[in-house]
């Protein structure tokens, strides 16, 4: 009660500028005791800070997420320039169906599950990632949230089985169990029925047929990780909200599956949401949560990449940065780019994080002096400039309303 009202009180002698919604801090102090002697004064603090709100600008680290002008019937999170194909080299890979110009939405797409990173999690609801000055913490363990609604949302939907295990997530990541838990609900709500054909951003189908590269991973490696999953594993057979809600006896095999195949999914396919600061200068970026995304995974690496993502929350839009032409392959940077990093560093890198060494026209012919590289990246570099700039002119306007 008390933490309640001092963190009120702070809050309004702040008198910042943004949007810090007080109210829901005074109304749990005054629900916990609070000395009758004292609450006018609460109230009163409680009818300054609204009239103050409508002064107050709202919080927000991302911009909203662009439409997909035309959606592909068969791929929901996509537009119609592009397909999936399969083929020997590659397996499973995203080709553009006609050209496509610098600048176009290629792919527009939510998370089908997200977690806090460390570093933003006393500043981010743990649920929907948003910025609050003022998170609600849960009553068992240290997860934190903006509202009452994110609270609820998030416990019913995976929390209530994390929640004993919060002593393993200062080392251990814990999404993939967030996508067990999904893909057990999953099975156990749809069984066996026969799925439509779209493929869909929302559905653990398309997540359990992501790479996961297990057989190129050392046997000591997979010694951890089955660990770590076994650790989880009795950890949610003794949760009873676990047990209240699934069948043990008839999942407990399944449950293992899911939990080991998730984890081998999810050390393979994560994607850092981040929020980006742009200045005259530089890009500065911090982590704000990772997450899982069912068709973004399927792009594939080149040094040289003709597609970017971009965060807007917990939704990663994918825009062509070079014109694609009709039957190209459209493909993103796994993070060591041709424009920044040798090809020692590179090949070392993607070694060690995706198990496989890239052979991209950049790595194929080493070309460190080639015009058609240089070209590429030059064109690279100034179309993020270019991005840059517009940023920086909508954040001006932002500020100035």
């Amino acid at each position: 009660m008390q933490n309640y009202q001092r963190l009120a009180s702070f809050q309004f002698k702040l008198q910042t500028p943004y949007n810090i919604d007080i109210s829901p801090d005074i109304d749990r102090a005054l629900q916990n005791n609070y000395p009758e002697h004292l609450k006018d004064k609460l109230v009163q603090r409680r009818n300054q800070a609204e009239r103050l709100i409508a002064n107050q600008k709202n919080v927000h680290y991302y911009s909203p997420a662009p439409t997909i002008q035309n959606r592909n019937p068969r791929i929901d999170a996509a537009s119609d320039s592009v397909e999936i194909r399969r083929n020997s080299k590659f397996g499973r890979l995203i080709v553009a169906t006609k050209d496509i110009k610098v600048g176009d939405v290629i792919v527009s797409e939510n998370s089908f599950a997200h977690i806090i990173h460390p570093e933003s999690r006393y500043l981010h609801c743990h649920e929907c990632l948003d910025i609050c000055f003022n998170l609600i913490p849960c009553e068992r363990c240290n997860a934190l949230y903006c509202s009452e609604s994110c609270l609820e949302r998030a416990f019913n939907d995976c929390h209530k089985y994390e929640c004993g295990m919060a002593f393993l997530f200062h080392k251990y990541p814990q999404l993939f169990i967030r996508l067990a838990i999904k893909g057990l609900r999953e099975h156990q709500n749809h069984g066996d029925a026969t799925l439509d054909e779209t493929y869909r951003s929302d559905r653990y189908k398309e997540i359990s047929e992501l790479a996961t590269n297990e057989n190129k991973r050392d046997f000591l490696n997979t010694c951890v990780h089955i660990t770590i999953v076994c650790l989880c594993y009795h950890n949610l057979i003794e949760n009873p909200h676990f047990r209240r809600d699934f069948d043990l006896d008839a999942v407990d095999d399944l449950l293992k599956k899911l939990l080991y195949h998730s984890y081998m999914i999810h050390a393979f396919n994560p994607f850092n949401i981040k929020k980006l600061k742009y200045t005259a200068l530089q890009t500065r970026s911090r982590r704000v949560g990772t997450a899982i995304y069912a068709f973004t995974s399927l792009l594939n690496h080149s040094c040289v990449p003709n597609c970017e993502f971009f965060h807007h929350g917990t939704v990663l839009v994918t825009r062509a940065i070079a014109n694609i032409r009709k039957g190209e392959q459209c493909t993103i940077c796994y993070g060591t780019s041709y424009s920044s990093t040798d090809i020692r560093i590179r090949q070392m890198s993607l070694k060690r994080y995706y198990l496989f060494k890239c052979d991209c026209k950049a790595c194929a012919k080493s070309g460190h002096n080639s015009r058609v590289y240089l070209k590429a990246d030059q064109y690279h570099r100034g179309f993020k400039k270019r991005l840059h700039k517009t940023h920086l002119k909508i954040q001006k306007k932002i500020d100035i309303g």
